[in-house]
């Protein structure tokens, strides 16, 4: 929570803060200043006061004075902070006239002009309605609205293209061949893309509309030389190779017996003397340079030791030195492609420009179909206020003047999180004769801090409105104007000293990099001689692997439970509170704790040990707001009102708070439904509840006369009445708030209530509307936060994203989790405010393979760079939140700390090398001290933890079902005969509970799969054990009998298939790409196995690139992947449909023009031992085949090709229609057998199915 600074010297009018000579130049109103605020130096009183100034001293009027905020709860703030200093003034003023003066401004502040840019850009909109040309009653868009009225513009301009009813200037033909190179699903993804870039978009338009192709082109082609010279000598390096290509040339070599690389290396070695020189041809020279420097490093990018991926040493002959030179002269070039950069402008970006130019043709009409939505409804989004506004400035010189001469002052908070739209929009209100006016402005920020990019702020801005202000300096880099504050009221001077030494290191301007940003030192006002804490936990992975107990969880929770138990003790923790101008110790309470995550995807993991610890905390934001519970009790209750046949809804409603029915409840309630059509029939027929358990018997009758009265209100009550008053009848926000995190809860509650509430304002009615919205935002899945919750308390830790710390301080902050590294970007699609829009393409010359053009690329390195250069800044702002303790926390494993990762960067910035640390802490800068923490005991006694921490000890595992097995035994023998319903029974029956009755009935509708019915073939007890009976904690141990080796086949079998969906790498950085995003989707991220598949993979698809199936499958006109097909399969003796399911992974349609199927695998096998091989894949051969059938029955045979990559062998099987037909019948035959000994296999031929001893089996009666 945000603590109390030391008081400021010197401010005016009498004011009780004081301020430093920094912060008091910062409140010069006689020319335009930036002031760039270091952590804690007190930029908000800065603003206040110079916004004071303005009003009291030079008398302007609080009307005159524009405030721009980056929140509304920042706004809100500094408004209060302005009234509390107001109140404060007025309480010690006591000359008459100033007095009436502070007095007006109180009364008047309601009037003041302090909002954020969406604010101020929808107020003017509504005062120039004419100008705008926008309706003043407009509301704003939610985002989930947002994005399904986009998705609705895309879907409906995609149908009138397919249906022909879009007029447009390309053929039919153009359109076919773009789908061909562009398909479908990635078309939609740009436009996605591109829709909320109004602004940046229309530049783009204008940019292709001025110029042609090859002039884009030739734009592209200079960016890339540009990095090109970057990256390495483009003088020396050809200076260097040329003349080893001519030796080799001259060599003798057996050319013929080279590998497939080296002869490829060859003919390029020949195709660059051709060209003799760069000069000759730039592009064709550089790019044959490109392609052989891939061919002449290792896997790894390294130079070649022995270039055995060549030839061989006595093939090669004389050049086999020449070939290690070449290696190691060209490898830097082979880096540079590595990173990116793979192909010089040229055929393949003439190709992507030529598609943009339709996308661009497609994005006009989707946006126009879009806004036509928005003007329907009389709304607007967030991005239409913007550039609206700006648009109405630019266009009406005299609403621009009007509002120019309205603002005497313009104050910018947060500047470094603006882009340049909004300073477009901010500098037009000050410009005066195309000129900035000289004193107008004032922006305060920290380029630091700026961690928005996600919401499209750009860094950059900040230096640049800076080097404006000073532009008519005589010294530039002297203008008083540009502020700096170097003085902190935060950090206790050893966390001061650590700040600097860190970031020092760590911030740094790079010439390669425009995103980047330096650091100013600061210095502490702090006086304090405690010297705090600072730790760094080095957790080795391959230690939490097999010691759960040492993950970053539990250190952070051992950790914070062992400051509160000793936070009372002498030698305790303790943090500073400022008490009547003097700081003073006092024990740590839980709210003196923060934990800053950087992302949300362990925060599970750390709630549930919290938990287990028993240290109380909130969590801030939570997971996804649509992917709580309690948002799916909603969705399923407003689906239940809506329609009373939705039984699932029902039954969701049943098991949730609403009504709170118990499993054999719910249970007993689908024995009843025979007669009925649904759930809720049933409940309403039902007159007798005594079968049901007991709590049930009382809460179905109270939940049926409740949902009846819900249902008549549901016409007649507005949707947020109606929720406010279901939550409050059925005690559902009471039980709620009986939560650990019930606080949470209800305000998530509260929230979907607002949001019925603005979707009712915004015109929809429809509770029908309302579900299918909530069903699509449930589904599309948008990163909402939970509702915000308070801060205040002091008993509770707070765990909350570094995004959410932005302006808190604590005590002692946990930074976790510092290994993580950004998350690539998924898709195919890019955009860049600069560089535009791109995407890959498929290359029609190239047999249609996907191809990144040098635009995707150059975009790609453009968000590396931006992601790399704001995770340095986020790792600033997650340390500086703290005043007196912080503990870096990060595990790593291999070269991690190698990598770019914030972990990394603090241990090379601190010098450490874990394997060589004998001592728990080291000295730094002279005399600061770093503790320590490479590894952690855990707690051995674990009766004892479980009482330290507050729980009961024991889990409910194996020793549980036994103990319930031995209690239902001992009540069968002691009542022999007695099961209900069991022949001969005399006394009264033993009522079992309803779910451990006999299941006598046969399963309608079962969906197999072909691995079932494959497993059920070769054993069917195996079958039954495995899909029936269940596994219990001894049926896992074949887990742990799995080798290493195996483990790493199933996982590579994957990627392989993962890779493949989107064709053939078309080069390494494409393949290292697509590896990458593997390890991501399958959780790979041991680097060990990471390097091991970064070599195995491409070994296996290299030489499957050049092969004949490859070529025929890759070569395909017409092409489907992950198809997923259910079909239904009615053949046994009681005439009951079930269904088969299975997915193919990719077909294509053969030169015969049949479809066909193909599929690879990657078994360790031999050439000799594929056929053998390929008969144990017989059942999912003739899956593959039945589906196919299903798709095109017309088919004259039906072709399945399984390719084992690496023997290079293909086995083929072709079905025919009869052949089909019998494998429907066969297929059939077997669902028939599973069900005749349905539900736990019993009865069938062979050894009685032995379940596993914890499984519980009521004995029959005898």
């Amino acid at each position: 929570m945000k603590n109390p600074q030391t008081p400021p010297k010197n401010s005016p009018q009498g004011s009780s803060r004081q301020l430093t000579p920094q912060q008091q130049s910062a409140l010069a109103t006689d020319k335009n200043v930036s002031v760039t605020a270091g952590a804690g130096s007190g930029k908000t009183t800065i603003l206040v006061e110079r916004y004071l100034k303005i009003i009291l001293e030079q008398r302007i009027d609080v009307r005159r004075v524009l405030a721009i905020t980056f929140t509304e709860k920042a706004a809100a703030e500094m408004t209060e902070r302005v009234s509390a200093m107001l109140r404060e003034r007025l309480a010690r003023e006591t000359n008459p006239a100033r007095r009436a003066r502070l007095l007006e401004l109180r009364e008047r502040l309601n009037s003041a002009q302090i909002s954020t840019i969406h604010a101020f850009c929808a107020r003017i909109l509504r005062e120039f309605p004419v100008a705008s040309g926008i309706d003043p009653d407009f509301s704003v868009l939610g985002e989930f609205q947002q994005e399904l009225f986009a998705s609705e513009a895309v879907d409906e301009i995609f149908g009138e293209l397919d249906q022909q009813t879009l007029e447009t200037p390309y053929s039919r033909e153009e359109w076919k061949e773009l789908l061909r190179q562009v398909p479908p699903a990635l078309l939609k993804q740009a436009l996605a893309l591109a829709l909320p870039h109004p602004y940046e978009m229309k530049l783009l338009r204008q940019r292709f509309a001025e110029q042609s192709d090859e002039q884009l082109l030739a734009k592209l082609q200079e960016t890339f030389f540009q990095r090109l010279e970057n990256a390495l000598d483009t003088r020396s390096l050809p200076a260097a190779v040329l003349p080893l290509l001519a030796q080799i040339d001259a060599a003798a070599v057996s050319r013929a017996n080279l590998t497939e690389r080296g002869q490829q290396a060859f003919a390029l070695i020949d195709d660059l003397l051709s060209l003799k020189t760069p000069e000759t041809d730039p592009i064709n020279f550089w790019q044959t340079c490109l392609d052989l420097s891939r061919l002449m490093v290792t896997s790894e990018g390294q130079p070649f030791k022995i270039p055995s991926g060549i030839g061989k040493k006595e093939d090669l002959g004389e050049a086999y030195g020449l070939v290690k030179q070449l290696s190691e002269a060209i490898h830097p070039l082979a880096r540079f492609a590595a990173e990116g950069f793979s192909a010089v402008p040229g055929r393949v970006d003439r190709l992507g420009l030529q598609a943009l130019r339709k996308i661009l043709f497609l994005y006009e009409q989707v946006e126009a179909r879009y806004r036509e939505k928005k003007e329907e409804r009389g709304m607007l989004d967030f991005e239409d206020l913007q550039w609206l506004a700006l648009e109405m400035l630019q266009e009406h010189p005299a609403v621009r003047n009007t509002l120019r001469n309205r603002y005497r002052y313009i104050m910018v908070d947060e500047f470094q999180d603006t882009n340049d739209l909004q300073w477009d929009i901010i500098s037009l209100l000050g410009e005066f004769e195309g000129e900035l006016q000289p004193d107008k402005f004032f922006v305060v920020g920290d380029p630091k801090q700026s961690i928005y990019g996600f919401r499209n702020a750009d860094v950059r801005v900040f230096q640049r409105v800076k080097e404006v202000f000073a532009e008519k300096h005589p010294d530039p880099a002297a203008y008083p104007g540009n502020v700096a504050l170097e003085e902190s009221f935060r950090f206790l001077p050893a966390l001061n000293d650590f700040v600097n030494f860190l970031f020092g290191k760590i911030l740094q301007k790079e010439p390669e990099n425009p995103f980047a940003v330096g650091y100013e030192r600061l210095s502490t006002r702090r006086e304090v001689a405690e010297p705090g804490r600072i730790e760094l936990a080095l957790l080795h992975k391959d230690e939490i692997k097999n010691r759960p107990a040492l993950s970053q969880e539990d250190y952070i929770a051992r950790s914070i439970r062992d400051l509160l138990d000793n936070a009372g003790a002498e030698e305790g923790a303790k943090v500073y509170r400022r008490r009547q101008g003097r700081e003073e110790p006092h024990p740590l309470r839980p709210g003196d704790v923060a934990v800053l995550i950087p992302r949300r995807t362990h925060l599970l993991e750390l709630e549930s040990k919290l938990r287990e610890y028993n240290i109380p905390f909130k969590t801030v934001g939570g997971v996804g707001f649509y992917r709580r519970q309690e948002i799916f009790d909603v969705y399923h209750l407003l689906r239940l009102l809506d329609n009373p046949d939705d039984d699932l809804a029902f039954a969701a409603i049943l098991r949730s708070p609403f009504a709170g029915i118990s499993d054999p409840g719910l249970f007993h309630l689908a024995l009843l439904k025979k007669p009925y059509q649904n759930y809720r029939q049933t409940l309403a027929k039902i007159e007798d509840f005594s079968p049901f358990p007991a709590p049930d018997r009382r809460q179905l009758p109270l939940f049926r006369e409740q949902l009846s009265r819900w249902e008549q209100r549901r016409d007649r009550l507005s949707l947020s009445r109606l929720l406010g008053e279901i939550f409050d009848e059925s005690f559902y926000r009471a039980t709620l708030a009986a939560e650990w995190n019930g606080e949470q809860l209800l305000a998530n509650l509260d929230k979907i209530v607002e949001m019925a509430r603005e979707y009712e304002q915004s015109g929809f009615m429809s509770l029908g509307d309302f579900i299918d919205s909530l069903h699509q935002t449930i589904t599309l899945d948008p990163r909402e936060g939970e509702a915000q919750i308070a801060l205040e308390d002091e008993g509770t830790v707070k765990i909350m994203t570094v995004h959410q710390a932005k302006g808190l301080e604590f005590p002692v902050v946990f930074c976790p989790y510092l290994q993580q590294t950004p998350r690539g970007e998924s898709g195919k699609a890019r955009f860049d405010s600069d560089a535009g829009l791109a995407l890959k393409i498929r290359d029609p010359q190239n047999h249609y393979r996907e191809t990144a053009p040098f635009l995707y690329e150059w975009i790609d390195d453009r968000q590396r760079q931006k992601q790399l250069a704001e995770l340095r800044r986020l790792f600033y702002v997650s340390v500086t939140r703290a005043r007196d303790r912080v503990y870096l926390v990060g595990s790593y494993a291999g070269s991690e700390l190698e990598r770019e990762n914030c972990l990394a960067w603090a241990v090379r910035a601190l010098g450490i090398d874990p394997a060589a640390l004998t001592e728990d802490f080291i000295e730094i800068a002279g005399s600061l001290k770093i503790h320590l923490t490479l590894k952690f005991d855990a707690l051995e006694d674990a009766a004892g933890e479980d009482a330290r921490r507050g729980r009961p000890g024991g889990v409910f595992g194996e020793a549980g079902l036994q103990a319930l097995e031995q209690t239902l035994t001992e009540s069968l023998e002691a009542s022999p005969g007695a099961v209900e319903g069991s022949p001969g029974a005399e006394s009264e029956p033993l009522r079992l509970p309803v779910n451990l009755l006999a299941v006598k009935d046969r399963p309608k509708g079962v969906t197999f799969s072909a691995t079932q019915l494959l497993t059920f073939q070769a054993d069917p007890q195996n079958y039954f054990r495995r899909y029936h009976l269940g596994f219990f904690e001894s049926d896992y141990e074949f887990l742990k009998q799995v080798s290493d080796a195996e483990s790493m086949s199933l996982v590579k079998g994957k990627i392989v298939h993962k890779i493949l969906e989107d064709g053939i790498p078309g080069s390494d950085a494409e393949m290292l790409a697509r590896l990458e995003q593997c390890f991501f989707t399958y959780e790979i991220f041991d680097p060990g196995d990471q390097q091991t598949l970064k070599t195995e993979v491409p070994a296996l698809l290299q030489p499957f690139a050049g092969s004949e199936f490859a070529q025929k499958i890759f070569s395909a006109g017409e092409w489907k992947t992950e198809i997923t097909l259910t079909m239904r399969l009615v053949g046994d003796s009681f005439g009951e449909e079930d269904y088969l399911t299975g997915t193919l992974d990719r077909i294509f349609r053969n030169p015969a023009g049949e479809w066909e199927v193909a599929d690879y695998k990657t078994n360790n096998i031999t050439a000799a031992e594929v056929e053998e091989t390929g008969q144990k894949y017989e059942m999912q051969m003739k899956t593959y085949a039945l589906l196919l059938a299903q798709l095109f029955p017309d088919q004259p045979a039906y072709p399945v090709s399984l390719y084992f990559l690496l023997p290079e062998k293909e086995y083929q099987k072709v079905y025919s229609p009869a052949e089909v037909q019998e494998i429907y019948r066969e297929f059939a035959g077997l669902v028939a057998r599973i069900k005749e000994y349905y539900p736990f296999g019993e009865g069938l031929p062979g050894p009685a199915i032995a379940p596993t001893k914890k499984k519980v089996l009521i004995p029959k009666a005898k």
